[in-house]
């Protein structure tokens, strides 16, 4: 299920969003609670969130990753200057610490990643998986890059049952091209999530994912329309009907 805020400025779009986001961390205060967020623009999101609502029931995490130890590129790193963080972490709440470890490999990061995510789901088969979730200029999100002229790639990726996290060599497509993140199934088992785009460069994109026909390997963003509950805030006066992609 998708619902679709729309507002006329960046300022009202991150105060909707967030408001959101607590209503659901506050929905879902009686269960354990797995938190993923997205880097960017996305954890302005955490600035309006209560700490209060974070106890021993909540895990947290990045949605995706990017695969250095660089707290310029690194997202978690991005993540532990916020204050949410800092506050809550003082109170021994879990968190998954996505930066490479020393000589640790890609392959390596993700299956720890991956093993992190299945081990809290196996400790927890009443939780939900609560996430913030971004949209590229280029279709992206997650970490998800699109494939326009090479779907069975994509598919190899992003598409595997049995795959919770994805590590790959996105290349060209992105300007920090090794990158860890969850994967398309695992995305569609994410309980709640609150998509967050704004800026005029997102119109295409938002367009082609929000278009009644379109393939995802061509704009990943399309997964939005398949997830258990995704509600997208944004800025842009999105063309619901949009074009093919």
């Amino acid at each position: 299920m998708l619902d679709t805020h729309t507002y006329s400025d960046t300022a009202s779009t991150i105060r909707e969003a967030s408001e959101a986001l607590v209503d659901i961390l506050t929905q879902y205060k009686t269960v354990p609670i797995l938190f993923l967020m997205s880097g960017g623009s996305s954890l302005k999101l955490l600035d309006a969130v209560p700490p209060e609502l974070f106890d021993a029931r909540v895990t947290m995490g990045m949605l995706d990753e990017r695969f250095s130890s660089d707290p310029a590129v690194n997202n978690y790193l991005h993540l532990i200057e916020t204050k949410l963080y800092k506050t809550v972490t003082m109170r021994g709440i879990p968190c998954f610490e996505s930066v490479p470890k020393a000589g640790e490999s890609i392959a390596e990061f993700t299956k720890r990643y991956e093993d992190y995510l299945k081990a809290w789901r196996m400790g927890h088969a009443d939780g939900v998986i609560i996430a913030t979730q971004g949209i590229g200029p280029d279709g992206h999100t997650a970490g998800i890059m699109p494939y326009p002229d090479d779907q069975r790639t994509f598919e190899f990726y992003f598409e595997d049952s049995d795959v919770w996290v994805v590590g790959y060599d996105a290349g060209v497509r992105n300007p920090y091209p090794l990158r860890v993140t969850v994967s398309l199934p695992f995305l569609r088992n994410i309980d709640v999530s609150i998509v967050y785009a704004v800026g005029s460069d997102k119109k295409n994109a938002l367009d082609a994912a929000l278009a009644p026909s379109g393939e995802v390997y061509k704009t990943p963003a399309r997964i939005i329309r398949d997830m258990k509950h995704c509600l997208l805030y944004t800025d842009q006066p999105v063309d619901r009907v949009g074009k093919e992609a």
